[in-house]
């Protein structure tokens, strides 16, 4: 097993959060320019550099930062501690920054699925308003970055999908899965030229070969973050909150 520092983190400077300027914010409002700070370089982040100058302009005619409220979940017991704190701040919308993404994360108690064993008129599943409103999930960058399962981003691409939850994936980080066809050898781990580990879906540790004890391994490749991209079974994910728009 290789370390790539502790997959289990929940503090501190993580990179990918700082990138775009969101944080934990628990309970405590942050002024409304600090909020746009964040939103506006996250998005900018997205775009071609010569568009960015137009875009700034833009994005503050467009965009009511006031409306929103994010907290950073890294993993499951960080949604299970943080997302209450996030609930008790008044907002028009609410969000989480899964980025970076340490491991697996179940939404369901805080999505508009269906309540259990509830049923509304004509025999139709009775549903509950969704407490979270937009997702934002992403890989780590750094030196020292951990590679995310595909399936813990698949899984909340597909919850907030089943729920009607907008859904926006931000990158890989520095690990990709292998493309259809690629050639990979995990056997090697660091000693060739694109490092290859396989990742436990459960935990998170990285190995170079398979065992019986690892929960849905998964191969990712070390190509760095710009060559990693954005792109989740081949199509980005943009959705942005209509609620945060002008207008």
């Amino acid at each position: 097993m290789t370390s790539f520092g502790d997959p289990g983190r929940g503090g501190g400077s993580l990179p990918g959060a700082g990138d775009i300027g969101l944080t934990d914010r628990r309970a405590e409002r942050v002024p409304g320019r600090a909020n746009f700070r964040g939103i506006g370089q996250f998005r900018e982040s997205l775009e071609p550099r010569r568009h960015r100058r137009k875009r700034r302009c833009a994005v503050k005619d467009r965009v009511n930062v006031e409306e929103l409220e994010l907290s950073r979940i890294e993993h499951q017991e960080a949604a299970d501690k943080r997302i209450p704190e996030l609930l008790a701040v008044p907002a028009a919308c609410r969000g989480i920054s899964a980025e970076p993404l340490l491991g697996e994360v179940d939404l369901q108690a805080w999505l508009n699925v269906a309540n259990r064993g509830g049923h509304g008129p004509q025999g139709t599943t009775s549903r509950r308003p969704n407490l979270l409103h937009w997702v934002i999930a992403g890989g780590e960058s750094g030196g020292r970055a951990h590679p995310m399962h595909p399936g813990w981003v698949r899984s909340l691409r597909d919850q907030c999908a089943a729920a009607g939850v907008h859904f926006f994936f931000k990158q890989w980080g520095e690990w990709r899965p292998p493309a259809d066809g690629e050639a990979f050898d995990t056997t090697m781990g660091r000693a060739q030229k694109v490092p290859a580990f396989m990742v436990d879906r459960r935990n998170g540790t990285v190995s170079c070969f398979h065992s019986d004890d690892e929960c849905d391994p998964a191969p990712m490749l070390r190509v760095t973050k710009k060559k990693a991209g954005r792109l989740l079974d081949g199509r980005e994910h943009n959705e942005f909150p209509e609620v945060l728009h002008h207008g």
